[in-house]
């Protein structure tokens, strides 16, 4: 999965916003969470060939990785956005840093 957005998504139940349990290969790359309601961890990330990387959680919980999966380059921070919907950052956004 690459190049998406997840924002607002209501998950109470649950508590993630995707759920991969039995994909033996998960590949998440350039992927926003943000604002995601009650959601403890968007994601857990399992397996020695998965990986989740260049990816943004913003108010979403944090990421875990479990059985050798690795976890690269995952921003915790408030994006700036110059358009909300679109996922645009502003120019003084910490994610073109």
């Amino acid at each position: 999965m690459k190049n998406c957005g997840f924002s607002n998504v209501y998950n109470q139940e649950k508590g993630k916003i995707l759920r991969v349990t039995g994909i033996n290969t998960v590949k998440i790359t350039n992927t926003v969470f943000e604002n995601n309601y009650k959601t403890e961890s968007p994601v857990d990330v399992k397996g020695k060939f998965s990986f989740i990387m260049n990816s943004l959680i913003h108010n979403s919980g944090f990421v875990k990785v479990f059985g050798g999966a690795k976890k690269e380059n995952v921003l915790y921070k408030k994006p700036k956005w110059e358009d909300d919907n679109l996922f645009i950052p502003s120019k003084k956004s910490t994610l073109l840093k």
